[in-house]
């Protein structure tokens, strides 16, 4: 693996999903998507049609040293929110790439967030977007993102 990431302007996303906001102690990353998976039609998507979904993180709503939020989601309409699911606002912006495996993602988004603090240019938002394309199943490959933003000159 190089030691530069893949630089890719995403645009911003509506995403709408299961939101989990606490300590990585107490996240249960596979329970999550389980539910979600299971829910996901009635964002009307249909699991066996290409489709993508996303993982976002950020920092807690609140602000709590050593928590964090998590969504497990697709992009959708945030006038069809289903009962116990939460909207995402992602803004476009520049993030920084690399592929990962699940059993490596840990791994991976350190190496961005160390080579982001690294970097003369820009720095890390502390905020995450993973995304499972529709060959995430076959390929057990997801893209890993870090948003950046530019340092002060």
């Amino acid at each position: 693996m190089s030691d530069s990431p893949e630089m890719v302007d995403l645009p911003a996303l509506t995403l709408i999903g299961l939101e989990f906001v606490g300590s990585h102690a107490e996240v249960d990353f596979p329970g999550l998507w389980h539910v979600f998976i299971n829910r996901v039609a009635e964002l009307g998507i249909d699991v066996h049609q290409p489709h993508t979904l996303y993982g976002a993180s950020g920092p807690a709503p609140d602000g709590r040293p050593g928590h964090f939020a998590y969504l497990a989601g697709a992009a959708g309409d945030p006038a069809n929110v289903p009962e116990g699911m939460t909207v995402w606002q992602v803004p476009a912006g520049t993030y920084a790439c690399r592929p990962s495996t699940i059993e490596q993602v840990h791994e991976v988004f350190g190496g961005l967030a160390a080579w982001a603090q690294a970097s003369a240019d820009w720095q890390p938002t502390g905020r995450y977007l993973e995304v499972y394309d529709r060959d995430f199943p076959h390929t057990k490959v997801m893209q890993v993102h870090l948003r950046l933003d530019r340092r002060a000159a």
